[in-house]
């Protein structure tokens, strides 16, 4: 009869385009994770995985600091997070702010990155295209961001040349009184809606 040929562990990896490093990636680092059992809730499995996966990065890594705070040291991402959870806004415009804050929209730039297409570039204009371009140069982009900066100079008395473009995706601000400080990012938070 011989023996049963051999798999490599996983034995899906190869099926998986190189093309796809991440989900590549996810297929080998899930033969570290212990199968399902049927005596455990859905909710522990998941909180399994997510611990195995922390583990994973934090060794590879050395850090477990999310993505967008590696590329973007040098923004207070404490002031950044604090701004979109204390904002009081409805849990889908809370959502939708924390996509575009953790650059999870697939904009050319994000796609290009993780190997999805073949250019950073927005095909409109040409520059890269990243969400703050979208947000700020982009089709009805400046529209939008230079009405919503006059009225942030009509409400707040605020000189428009000092409301910076990386608002909408870097609410790295602290302001005085707590009411100027809740309404801001409530304000700045609907441009990315």
């Amino acid at each position: 009869m011989g023996n049963p040929p051999k798999l490599r562990n996983p034995p899906n990896i190869y099926q998986i385009p190189s093309t796809l490093p991440y989900f590549r990636q996810c297929a080998v680092d899930m033969a570290y994770v212990t199968p399902y059992s049927r005596d455990e809730t859905r909710k522990h499995f998941k909180r399994r995985i997510y611990a195995v996966l922390l583990r994973i990065v934090e060794a590879a890594l050395g850090s477990s600091e999310p993505r967008i705070v590696r590329k973007h040291p040098e923004n207070n991402w404490k002031h950044i997070w604090t701004n979109l959870h204390t904002t009081g806004l409805t849990e889908t415009l809370k959502f939708t702010w924390y996509i575009a804050l953790h650059d999870l929209i697939p904009t050319n730039d994000r796609l290009a990155a993780i190997h999805l297409t073949d250019t950073h570039n927005c095909s409109r204009r040409g520059q890269p295209d990243s969400l703050q371009h979208r947000i700020t140069d982009c089709k009805e982009g400046p529209t939008i961001w230079n009405w919503t900066r006059e009225k942030l100079w009509l409400i707040f008395r605020m000189d428009p040349r000092h409301i910076p473009r990386t608002w909408p995706l870097g609410t790295d601000f602290h302001y005085w009184p707590p009411q100027r400080q809740a309404a801001l990012p409530w304000i700045v938070a609907h441009i990315d809606y």
